[in-house]
């Protein structure tokens, strides 16, 4: 059995030059990504300061749709 994975930004609604570097190359190569705000969702805030340590944006993942 195969699992379709997704690939998940998180990032804040802030303009973010590092941002907008990340979603162009992953729109030039056409890649597909599902964005969330950690400005918008604790839960996502809290996420990314668990994996990285601090509220490091853009944080990409690998993660199973859902």
């Amino acid at each position: 059995m195969t699992t379709k994975y997704e690939l998940v930004m998180y990032g804040r609604t802030m303009p973010c030059p590092f941002i907008t570097t990340a979603k162009r190359v992953l729109e030039r190569e056409g890649v597909p990504y599902h964005e969330l705000f950690i400005d918008r969702d604790k839960v996502y805030e809290t996420r990314v300061l668990e994996w990285t340590g601090f509220l490091s944006v853009p944080t990409l993942i690998v993660a199973e749709p859902g």
